[in-house]
């Protein structure tokens, strides 16, 4: 796999996990094998996946939405990667800390700088370590 497409997309962008199963599938039979496309079925993706039959198809229409790959149907599917990652259509990188504040979440990580929360409505904020309490940590442990 590229360094380039670590580095500068799956480090920063956020992939539903049957888009980045089937990413990782893809490359390794394009990229791996130093070829541009291959011919695979549905139930070979199944299997090496283990992505329900039912949303093979709805995921390699994801990936080809954001021009990731390109498919060509016939007997059996064909699908080539794109391997200029700056021409995929992806959403801008999430950001980590959306604000400073007090949590209440019980959904948080700890980092050196302080603590990620996410909140009722699924925004993130950052709680500074010196405003955390420990009633706060007794509701995260239970």
């Amino acid at each position: 796999m590229p360094n380039s497409i670590i580095e500068n997309v799956l480090c920063k962008y956020t992939f539903p996990a049957y888009e980045l199963r089937l990413l990782f599938f893809i490359m390794r039979n394009t990229v791996g094998w130093n070829v541009p496309g291959f011919y695979t079925s549905y139930r070979k993706i199944v299997t090496a996946t283990a992505i329900d039959l039912r949303n093979v198809g709805r995921t390699l229409k994801a990936l080809e939405g954001k021009n990731i790959i390109a498919t060509r149907k016939g007997k059996q599917t064909h699908i080539e990667f794109n391997p200029k990652y700056m021409t995929w259509r992806l959403d801008e990188p999430e950001t980590l800390f959306t604000g400073v504040g007090k949590c209440n979440s019980v959904l948080s990580v700890e980092t050196t700088e302080g603590v990620v929360c996410r909140d009722n409505t699924g925004d993130l904020s950052k709680v500074e370590l010196s405003s955390i309490t420990k009633g706060f940590w007794d509701r995260v442990r239970s």
